[in-house]
């Protein structure tokens, strides 16, 4: 009587692109699903869910307006428990954290929900300013959907590879980042209904408020459609993901951004997005003469490294053939870290990963020892409360054992 939560939530994106026939239920079966990768913010740290045998809480949400649907199945429920939907209830986690995570109050019947959401949908516009456009390939889940013959009613001109509808490799799509804020139209209600998004895969993930201060990225994948009634194709948008920046002030006329929060759908990870988007955002901070740096807010490993990778290959790409041997001083670091604009922490990182490749790339006396030095000094320095604490032995020993780590996770980057 007792399951888990991360495998009995699953959400499902809707392309409603395509005819919804009278078997509604086909739309949601062809529809890509993925799985939460936390739970407890919403049924308790434990992330059990007590009273129900083979229980199944589908979250359905139409990829552009991201209209929703809930839909909870099982095959038994317990005698002591009442026939209501499994909530916070069912976990003993406090009612409060309920209101966050608040759906739509959508029809009971699936076909009037997909109808509406199909309306929405079709007249959905992102919101702000577009300010990039690429290419890139679709997913793969997707890419087996277009193998499938496409619907004599409806067709999605961007999946029609060639005219047997077959593609060895994935065909690409366009993607569209927009940057808005909370004075646009349309984005405090948008926001919201993205945010929802954010417990299931940010750990430790919060609520921002409307500040004006925020810059909202929003990345929207574009297929390009032709509707039965008509030969001209018609734009239609599905969300990718998104990202928060705030603008802190600096005295007197300056600002350093901050990154807050960045999320790509599951249904497009790994296909480059959140380095795109990255990459954009890096963009326009390098750009603006009023931005001293730009930095990130408690970044998960798998952002640490997207960020790192992109920071050392952007300054090897427009650096040019700059001597990154060493020894390099304090005046040289900070120059480094303004002309990037990185965090001091980011910029000596940066700046030794850039040592450790032009040490492997090169044969210069001395590059060893001064990549060495430079990576014990940061940390040292970094830590030197605590290995102050030792005898000197201890100290040179757990210093050369945190440096040895240091440049192993530099090598796996």
């Amino acid at each position: 009587w007792v399951c888990d939560s991360n495998d009995a939530v699953q959400f499902h994106q809707l392309n409603l692109t395509r005819p919804i026939t009278d078997h509604a239920e086909e739309v949601l079966e062809t529809a890509p699903t993925f799985l939460p990768e936390f739970t407890y913010p919403l049924f308790g740290e434990h992330e059990k869910i007590f009273g129900y045998k083979g229980l199944t809480i589908d979250v359905y949400f139409s990829q552009a307006a991201l209209r929703t649907h809930l839909n909870v199945r099982y095959q038994a429920i317990h005698p002591t428990l009442k026939e209501t939907p499994p909530s916070a209830d069912s976990s003993g986690a406090p009612p409060a954290k309920r209101t966050k995570f608040t759906l739509d109050q959508a029809p009971e019947n699936l076909a009037a929900y997909l109808a509406r959401a199909k309306q929405t949908d079709a007249e959905f516009k992102p919101m702000g300013e577009c300010i990039h456009r690429y290419q890139a390939p679709l997913p793969q889940s997707e890419h087996e959907l277009v193998l499938r013959p496409v619907a004599e009613e409806e067709e999605v001109v961007e999946n029609a590879t060639n005219p047997a509808g077959m593609s060895e490799d994935p065909p690409n799509g366009s993607f569209e980042l927009y940057l808005a804020n909370f004075n646009t139209p349309g984005l405090p209600e948008y926001h919201r209904r993205i945010q929802s998004f954010l417990p299931f895969y940010i750990e430790g993930a919060s609520f921002i408020d409307e500040d004006p201060q925020w810059d909202i990225y929003l990345l929207f994948r574009v297929l390009s459609v032709k509707l039965p009634e008509s030969d001209v194709p018609v734009t239609r948008y599905a969300l990718v993901g998104y990202s928060t920046v705030y603008r802190f002030y600096c005295y007197p006329d300056r600002v350093r951004p901050r990154i807050s929060q960045f999320l790509i759908l599951p249904t497009y990870a790994g296909a480059g997005h959140g380095s795109e988007m990255y990459q954009v955002i890096h963009d326009r901070c390098l750009n603006d003469p009023k931005v001293i740096d730009l930095s990130v807010e408690d970044p998960n490993q798998a952002f640490s490294d997207l960020r790192d990778k992109w920071d050392v290959k952007r300054i090897l790409q427009q650096g040019g053939a700059e001597d990154f041997s060493g020894p390099f001083d304090q005046e040289f670091l900070n120059r480094f870290r303004l002309q990037w604009k990185l965090s001091k922490r980011q910029a000596a990182r940066c700046l030794e990963m850039l040592m450790k490749i032009h040490l492997e790339d090169n044969e210069v006396d001395g590059a060893e020892r001064a990549y060495r030095l430079q990576v014990k000094k940061r940390l040292y320095l970094q830590n030197k409360e605590a290995l102050s604490e030792l005898e000197p032995a201890e100290r040179i020993e757990k210093l050369q054992e945190t440096f040895k780590n240091v440049d192993e996770d530099y090598t796996r980057i």
